[in-house]
């Protein structure tokens, strides 16, 4: 009986040559944007982690309440959103009360880098008004695409590698994983 295995990985550039002798194939990945447009925007409040109530509300969300927003989600990993909060993204959870929903965002510059929603699939315009951004990037392939600017997302030395026919659909699909996904 032969066994298809479906894995990927994120291997530093200096490594290109090595993971294809065991069947890996680079893939690539698109990412979105949305230049902002005037819109009304959301009213947030940041999540303090520290607190349980605060804290239970936000895991409660992810797991039970619709958990992530995107075409390709990964929530079966719950370890790695508790990684990326307690390392970089703590201070960037914001809770959305008109949607009961949460989005991990950071602005840089005019940009808005839009990690993860959880519980709501946001309005780009209205996030970018929140925050005073002139951009929103997500870090994570939207449900909702349509009026969106797509092209190819590619991390400073760092590439998915993938094996299987399931992971075909990245390119396939114009996905890319949930940066909140990345060990």
């Amino acid at each position: 009986m032969h066994r298809t295995s479906t894995e990927y990985f994120f291997g530093n550039d200096s490594v290109l040559d090595f993971y294809p002798k065991f069947g890996f194939r680079p893939s690539r990945e698109l990412g979105y944007s949305a230049a902002a447009l005037p819109a009304e925007p959301y009213m947030l409040t940041k999540t303090d982690l520290s607190d349980p109530e605060q804290s239970g509300r936000f895991f409660r969300a992810l797991n039970y309440d619709g958990g992530e927003y995107g075409a390709f989600s990964m929530t079966e990993n719950i370890g790695l959103y508790t990684f990326w909060l307690a390392a970089d993204y703590g201070e960037s959870l914001y809770f959305v009360p008109e949607t009961g929903g949460y989005v991990i965002a950071e602005k840089k510059g005019s940009t808005l880098f839009l990690r993860q929603s959880v519980g709501f699939s946001p309005d780009p315009h209205r996030l970018a008004a929140a925050f005073g951004a002139a951009e929103v990037r997500f870090g994570y392939t939207p449900a909702d695409r349509s009026g969106l600017d797509c092209s190819e997302h590619k991390t400073e030395d760092c590439t998915l590698f993938i094996i299987g026919e399931d992971l075909a659909r990245v390119e396939r699909d114009r996905l890319m994983f949930p940066e909140i996904s990345h060990a």
